[in-house]
Formats: C-alpha cells, structure tokens, sequence
C-alpha cells in the first residue's frame, strides 16, 4: 500500500521546472549511495540538484531520501533504485510536504540565480518577483540587520548592525526606530566608529506581528538629516511562533542527517520571511562545502530578498 504522510510545511525549495533543470533535489544520502546525472557518476551530497533522467540507487544498510517540485519527498531504503521524472510504481514511501509549490522557482524567477547547467531560466513569478533592494553605501550608510526581514521577538536586546565600510564620523550620530506610521519609537545615540547598537527590549517596546523601520543619521538646527536608506522589519507574530515550531517539530521527526536537518530547517526559516535566520544556519553549511547547489541558490534568493547585493553576489 501507497504510504503518503502530508505534512502541513510551506517550504521553499529553489529549483527550476524543465527537463533542462532541476526536477528535484536529493536532500539526504547515508551509506552506500550512487547518483547518476546523465552518463555521469557524482557524489551524492545533501542538496544535489537532479534534473530529469537522473538515477538514484541504494545499496546495502543505506538511504536517501529526495525531494520533487510538488512537494515530494520520497524515500528510498536499502536496494531500491529511482530515476527523476519515471513514474513510479505504487507502494513507494513518500512524504508529502503540503504547499511547497508555492515558493518554488524563485531563483528563475529573480532573473539572476545558477542552475544545475550554469544557466538561467527565467519565467513569470506564482508569489511575486524577488527584486533586488537598492542598497544605500552611496549615502555612506549599508545597513546589515535587521533590513528586509522577518525576525523573532528579542529575549532581552536587539542589535542593530551596519557595515564595516561604513564610517560614523559625522557630529552627534543617533539610531532612530519607527513603527509603520513612521512614529518614532526611539533616538538612540551611536558611539563615533561604531559598527552596531545593542538596543534593549525596554526601550523599544516591540509588538508581535509589527512591522517597523531604522535608520541612521543626525540633527542638524532641529532638522533630522538621515544618512541612507530607512530599513523595514518586522516581528514574527504569535501565531506564526506557534506554526514554525510546530514546522521545526516536524523536520525533527523525519529523522535526517545533521546536514540535511540544517537544510530543511532553512527553508523552514525561509517560509515564514525569517531570511537572516535562513543565512545564519546555511552559510556556515554552504562553507563546510560537500554540499549541492540547492544550498547556494537558497543562500542567494535569501540575500536578494534582504538587500545585501554585496553578500548575494556571493552565490551567483
């Protein structure tokens, strides 16, 4: 009998839909394992992109598990064979991931992401085109965190950082906090050479599911002179809280390797518009190498998303 487990996960995998790219992408490889692309043997490493006729075979003690475009994961065990894009009979062990459809194709979609062939297929957008955020080094200003991105209710702090080309040598430098009504929700003064602010929670009074901006700048006679760009984010709400961590229970019951458990969990992330929280547990994935391509397309929508063409560049 067919087993399908849905799981209620709107993950984000970054494949490519054609034949000519990534139908789907190996997620997990413990033991024996062998991937063909083509005629081409290659290392099965978490995150491999796989497009149509790609084979994957297990051998004795082993297991690998592959996800496809509509959500798919399907898991193979000892002794059993796959190939990308051959139906399969019924009685394979599959576990559907619900909605992950939804965010597929971003990379194709930015008009800037690699393929599996060093190509890039562009097409129309399902959830809205990711365009990237013009930075603000022209005013002097680049901010870092938090800017374009959902972020967890802070314990105690919030840090506010900007780059380290960016040079606070002006008179009286202050940070300024809005709410989305452009109230001012604070001035916080900004040490000469300083490259972050930690801001507590007391001062800040932040709310679930708000949304607010930063900023950087001066006062000149009165006049507030801003020095680069106001940065967005916004705090994850209750609900959403509640969901993610049923989301990251869930990841945890599948019973992946480290390496694939960080790659799922970083769709997780990316989800719920957590993009700084995506990159903190990819890039360092990413590093390590021995992993697919998957992993650096992720890492580059992620930084498209948040405006940092310095850091997206990086994964082109």
């Amino acid at each position: 009998m067919k087993r399908i487990i849905l799981i209620p996960l709107f993950l984000s995998f970054i494949f490519f839909r054609s034949a000519a790219f990534a139908s789907a992408v190996l997620v997990d490889a413990k033991g024996a394992v062998e991937v063909k692309i083509g005629d081409k043997a290659v290392e099965p490493k978490v995150g491999l992109e796989l497009p149509d006729g790609s084979s994957i075979k297990t051998k004795k003690g082993a297991k690998a598990q592959v996800m496809f475009l509509d959500g798919t994961i399907r898991t193979l065990v000892a002794n059993e064979s796959l190939i990308v894009g051959k139906l399969e009979k019924s009685g394979a062990k599959t576990t559907v991931i619900e909605g992950i459809q939804l965010a597929l194709n971003e990379a194709s979609q930015s008009g800037e992401g690699p393929t599996v062939h060093g190509m890039v297929k562009m097409g129309p957008p399902a959830t809205g085109k990711p365009k990237i955020i013009l930075g603000s080094s022209s005013f002097g200003i680049e901010g870092l965190y938090p800017i374009h991105t959902t972020i967890l209710m802070p314990k105690q702090d919030l840090v506010f950082m900007w780059s380290d080309t960016t040079k606070i040598d002006w008179t009286n430098p202050v940070l300024v906090v809005k709410n989305a009504e452009k109230k001012q929700m604070g001035i916080f003064s900004v040490p000469k050479g300083a490259k972050q602010l930690v801001v507590p929670l007391s001062q800040l009074k932040l709310k679930s599911g708000e949304t607010y901006s930063w900023h950087l700048g001066y006062k000149q006679k009165g006049i507030m002179i801003v020095k680069g760009s106001h940065y967005p984010f916004t705090i994850l709400g209750k609900k959403g809280e509640a969901s993610l961590q049923k989301d990251i229970e869930t990841i945890k019951t599948l019973e992946f390797s480290p390496k694939a458990e960080t790659l799922m969990l970083g769709q997780v992330y990316y989800k719920y518009g957590l993009y700084h929280h995506t990159t903190e547990i990819l890039v360092p994935l990413s590093q390590a190498g021995d992993v697919g391509g998957a992993v650096k397309q992720i890492l580059f929508v992620s930084y498209l998303r948040m405006g940092l063409s310095s850091e997206m560049e990086k994964y082109r």
